[in-house]
């Protein structure tokens, strides 16, 4: 209602310019005597206004010609500040302008003319659908779609029906159409009981508007109320068709009011007989007064029109000698002065009179086709019937959105009535009707009217498959171009090339035509095929087979210039505009383009080709086929100019490794071993050739860099634990982030990797982990430089010390300054923050290896297009494990090194740090007065320390190896303890006692280690502090049978080397007991000094075991000379008898 009301204005305003002194002179077009035979609404009001400013004559016909220019153009505003427009589409969206010239247009169209003619169907099919191969170094051809350029993507090319001589404008089709319906109607009854019905008939637009826009809104609610049977109550079915008819053609109150009043009392349009569109003008001229129109002019513009509709059927019927008289009857009729005293004039009773002699001379007059009911005026007039008729069939489709009304087939059993005044027969409707569809869904893209449509083309596939003959239909000529040139076909031949050369020009770019909607794509290609078979056909009924044979196009060669244009098309918007969208994104534009070609790719895979497919079977390698050879042209001059894996080159090299693997993929089924008639052109872009010497080059270089940075983060390392949770230093934690990047970024690199290129890489890192614990390992200090000194063997002996007697000193101990200075450097709390550091790097080297494996089966995933067989799966899995090789080394390393430094914490904390009170103050002099409860204290409270410093993975291991150390230095209190250290009977029971509370303190009431473990390593311990409860006899014996398996290798002995049976230990206990027959046994038997020669406290140098036993050949086998068994065991027996009576 609002746009009418603005054209309404718009016609009073420019009215106004025209007559008012604005405007210096104003030329009328040939045929026009006023501004009511103007068509206002085809004005181009910023040329009236160009001409109103700068005092020029206003040419109506140059302000029409301008104005249909301007309706190509944007919607332009004139501002101050400059010119704007409004753009259709989203700006972000689109790519920079075009940098060619376009093409020129070769054909000025004409409002009626349809862009490609023909003298023969033959030649038509010939321009618009011959193709060939598209190749490179070929001359390129795509599919004739300049003609859907023309009138845009959204619009069929007309069907070419002949162009009016006259100005008639789609307003007034529209009216003439409605008339005619109504007149139709009348004749054949159906407005009998409209005519009978109040209120029907004086319907305003405003409450047709408003009900239209009802029944909007309840369609898309799918209303199923019955308000509108309440309002239809009062009227018939058909009425309520015709008034939906009425609303949906937008006509006026005045048409609708004039039309039905004039024609519904028309007792000529009543009665039986030929009805058609002349006679239909003539009843409503005779009948309609100005009374019926709001104003003169209104009426005098209606007159016009009417005018204007029988020139244009029957100046075309050339009858001979009355073609000049009709003309002049036609100039009397616009005469405004005529119809000035409408029902007095006696001129215009002789126009009318004139006027029904000529209809009758019209009607009368006839040309049998064969066809029932078929008369010369449906041949004369059809360009004007056929309008009329498609502007009926578009009363089917909603004003509002363009979707199908309710009523669709009410109105088309109305539009039958027409049939006979407009000529149409059932194949014509069906043509028409499919065009109609075809159109309107190019329009809106609704899937509903597609597939009406598709029905449609169905129909008239039958009937031409039928093969009937139809002169009528054949007689119906259209014009069409191609190549310039004019050629004339029949009507249905100019319907199918309309929606063929439409249907070809979306599916010569169908990746942007069909990207939101690909569930239209299936039915516009099958649409495309029968239009295809339905042109080929028109080759069989014509001479000259051998030439059209040439000239036939299959289905499969259709659906494959498809591909080859839409593919090309594609690939060039990809192109367009790359160098601004890859700056905008940060990549190079061969990397963007690589990855728009997958994308494009994805879609054919999912949307297009399982369609294309069913037509050409080839359809997705020949895609694939294209993409490839368009990208390795841009593709090739980058990769002879590579030198190295730069960010640029890697992210290039990706991106088409990727797209040809996805390209083989989606055309060869996944195999890349390429088969078929396509092979021969598939020429890889050698990207793993290119890539392999680059990240060989790549590995080395990564391979160095984490060997520096290693060496810098150890050196840099201070060995303070990362935080309260994560107790290792923090150089390793940098160390493995370099690692975890390094390893991410060459399996990112999503390229061909060798096996040579990932072994390198994995023992570079494996050097690198190696040299790491190497070189903390280097920092440790020989456990043996721990150790006290050998003490001296002495003798017990009881009695009183001579204070006159000097006593005898003993060199210490001295340490090497750098190994002193490193021992106390390695702190327990250093140590232990080492230890959690290589515990560390042995259980992140396991996770390293996850990520890895898991990265190359994924790599090989790829390579092998996931068809790897069981046996290849198998082989896979060895490979990785020969690749993980190096690792397996590095955890080894890493365990060894942390239970040594976990052995050096617990030889360290007992033999160094709790050296006093555990060594040098324990059992000094007397048991009794030395227990074991000081030294525990100090143990408890070192081992409290470790346990808050030590990882929880290693508490027990690390405590496991201090209770080694402290059994250890237990056992060198009872065998190595020196000359101070004499136990006797009774001592032995505090010295259980003792034992028993060190065990304790480290199963720690079942909060520490397991008893089990404790009593296994004790048992050692246990085993030597029994031999002071037996009788000396007892232990000689043993010593007698242990001395035959002494070695000769005679030295220091290790404490946790020790052996209840060996030679060594029974005499150590023989020196360390306070019994005199052993002591009388240690005088005799190796002249052993006195315990009270030395001086208490002292690190004595008196004789040593090995001294002992190079001393007495009874016991030492040298090489001069070796005594027998049996003269052994009798020296032995012998000193064993004197030690038995002399105790006596």
């Amino acid at each position: 209602m609002l746009l009418e009301r603005l054209r309404l204005d718009r016609h009073k305003l420019i009215e106004f310019i025209i007559s008012s002194n604005v405007i210096k002179a104003v030329d009328f077009p040939t045929g026009t005597s006023g501004v009511e035979d103007v068509d206002l609404d085809a004005i181009s009001a910023d040329y009236m206004l160009e001409c109103a400013v700068n005092g020029k004559v206003l040419d109506l016909s140059e302000a029409a010609r301008m104005h249909y220019n301007e309706m190509n153009l944007p919607i332009m505003i004139n501002h101050e500040s400059g010119c704007s427009f409004f753009l259709v589409t989203k700006p972000e969206l689109s790519c920079s302008p075009p940098h060619h010239v376009p093409p020129e247009l070769v054909v000025n169209m004409g409002p009626g003319a349809f862009p490609c003619s023909s003298n023969s169907l033959r030649d038509v099919v010939d321009d618009t659908f011959r193709s060939s191969y598209y190749g490179y170094g070929n001359a390129q051809t795509t599919l004739p779609v300049q003609n859907c350029e023309i009138f845009g993507e959204n619009n069929l090319p007309p069907i070419g029906l002949p162009s009016f001589v006259t100005d008639l404008s789609e307003d007034d089709l529209r009216d003439a159409a409605y008339e005619t319906l109504v007149a139709c109607l009348v004749h054949s009854g159906h407005l009998q009981k409209l005519s009978s019905t109040s209120g029907s008939l004086v319907q305003t637009t405003e409450s047709k508007i408003k009900e239209r826009k009802t029944r909007f809104a309840s369609r898309q609610r799918k209303k199923e109320n019955e308000e509108t049977s309440l309002q239809s109550q009062s009227a018939s079915a058909s009425s309520e068709v015709i008034d939906v008819i009425c609303t949906q053609m937008e006509i006026s109150q005045v048409i609708d009011r004039c039309a039905r009043q004039g024609l519904s009392h028309s007792s000529l349009i009543a009665e039986a007989g030929k009805l058609h569109v002349p006679k239909i003008s003539i009843e409503l001229l005779k009948n309609v007064s100005q009374s019926g129109f709001p104003n003169k002019k209104a009426y005098i513009r209606w007159i016009k029109r009417q005018t204007r509709i029988l020139e244009e059927v029957l100046c075309s019927h050339s009858l001979s000698g009355a073609e000049n008289e009709l003309k002049s009857i036609l100039a009397d009729m616009r005469n405004e002065k005529v119809w000035a005293m409408h029902n007095a004039s006696s001129q215009v009773a002789g126009i009318f009179s004139a006027l029904q002699r000529s209809v009758m001379e019209f009607s009368e007059t006839h040309k049998e086709f064969g066809t029932r009911g078929g008369s010369h005026y449906w041949e004369t007039g059809y360009h004007v019937n056929l309008r009329l008729y498609e502007k009926l069939l578009c009363s089917t489709f909603d004003s509002l959105d363009g979707q199908q009304v309710e009523e669709t087939e009410e109105i088309l059993g109305l539009l039958k009535a027409t049939w006979p005044a407009l000529g149409v027969t059932k194949m014509i409707h069906t043509a028409l009707y499919c065009w109609v569809l075809f159109r309107q869904f190019a329009s809106i893209g609704e899937p509903a009217i597609l597939e009406l449509a598709w029905v449609e083309l169905k129909k008239v596939q039958t009937f031409i498959c039928d093969d009937i003959e139809d002169p009528y239909l054949s007689s119906l000529n259209c014009t069409a171009y191609s190549c310039g040139s004019q050629r004339t076909v029949d009507l249905l031949s100019a319907i199918t090339l309309s929606i063929g050369t439409w249907c070809d020009f979306q599916l010569s770019d169908y990746h942007r035509h069909f990207y939101k909607s690909p569930s239209n794509f299936e039915k516009v290609v099958a649409s495309s095929i029968i239009i295809n078979r339905l042109l080929n056909s028109g080759f069989d009924k014509m001479e000259g087979s051998g030439e059209t044979t040439k000239l036939k196009e299959s289905a499969s060669e259709k659906v494959k210039m498809y591909i080859m244009t839409s593919t090309k098309a594609a690939f060039e918007q990809a192109v367009n505009g790359l160098e601004a969208r890859s700056n905008a994104a940060g990549m190079h534009p061969l990397a963007l383009l690589a990855d728009d070609l997958r994308s494009i790719a994805g879609r054919e895979c999912k949307m297009f080709s399982p369609v294309l497919s069913c037509w050409y079977l080839e359809a997705k390698e020949k895609f694939a086929l294209l993409v490839h050879e368009f990208y390795g042209e841009k593709l090739k001059p980058f990769l002879e100019g590579l030198s190295q894996l730069s960010s640029d080159a890697r992210s290039v090299l990706i991106s088409a490794y990727l797209l040809e693997n996805d390209l083989a993929q989606f055309g060869y089924n996944g195999d890349i071993v390429l088969t078929g008639s396509l092979v021969k052109e598939w020429h890889p872009y050698e990207v793993a050739a290119t890539a392999y010497p680059l990240i060989q080059d790549w590995v080395d270089m990564q391979s160095h860099n984490i060997l520096e940075w290693t060496e810098r983060a150890f050196h840099l390392e201070v060995w303070e634990p990362v935080s309260s949770l994560q107790k290792h230093g923090s150089s390793i934690v940098e160390v493995f982030r370099i690692i975890e990047e390094t390893v991410d970024q060459f399996f990112s690199l999503r390229l061909p990797v060798g096996v040579k290129h990932t072994r390198c890489l994995l023992s570079g890192i494996a050097q690198c982990l190696e040299g790491y614990i190497e070189k903390m390992r280097a920092q440790l200090v020989d456990k043996n430089s721990l150790y006290p000194a050998m003490p001296a063997l002495t003798r017990y002996e009881e009695g009183t010390v001579n204070p006159f007697i000097k006593k005898k000193f003993v060199e210490c101990k001295i340490l090497d300054e750098n190994v002193l200075m490193q021992l106390n450097d390695l702190t327990v709390f250093k140590l232990c923050v080492q230890a959690n550091t290589v515990h560390y790097i042995g259980n992140q080297v396991r996770e390293l290896e996850d990520t890895i494996q898991n990265h190359w089966v994924n790599v090989r995933t790829c390579d092998y297009a996931g068809k790897s067989s069981d046996k290849d799966l198998l082989s896979h899995g060895k490979l990785i494990q020969e690749l993980l090789d190096p690792f397996v080394r590095v955890k080894k390393i890493a365990n060894d090194t942390t239970n040594q430094i976990c052995d050096f914490v617990g030889a360290k904390v007992v033999f160094w740090d709790l050296k006093e009170p555990f060594l040098f103050n324990l059992y000094r002099g007397n048991v009794d007065n030395a227990r074991m409860e000081s030294a525990l204290e100090r143990l408890d409270t070192v081992l409290g320390n470790v346990c808050g410093l030590i990882s929880d993975a290693l508490r027990d291991v690390i405590v496991h190896y201090i209770f080694r150390s402290s059994l250890d230095g237990y056992i060198w209190l009872l065998l190595d303890g020196g000359p101070s250290r004499v136990f006797t009977g009774n001592d032995v029971l505090m010295l259980q006692e003792d034992l028993n509370l060190l065990k304790e303190l480290f199963i720690a009431d079942g909060e520490g280690l397991p008893r089990a473990l404790v009593e296994k390593e004790a048992l050692m311990t246990q085993e030597i502090l029994d031999l002071y409860t037996l009788h000396t006899e007892t232990i000689v014996e043993r010593l007698m049978a242990a001395s035959e398996q002494i070695s000769t290798e005679l030295g220091h002995v290790k404490p946790s080397n020790r052996s209840a049976e060996s030679a060594d230990t029974l005499l150590r206990v023989l020196c360390h007991k306070g019994d005199k027959s052993a002591s009388n046994f240690l005088k005799m038997q190796y002249n052993l000094p006195k315990s009270s020669d030395y001086e208490e406290g002292s690190s004595l140098k008196g004789p040593v075991l090995s001294d002992i036993f190079t001393r007495t050949t009874s016991i030492q086998w040298t090489k001069k000379g070796q005594m027998g068994m049996r003269t052994m065991k009798k020296k032995l027996q012998k000193v064993k008898s004197e030690l038995k009576y002399g105790g006596r």
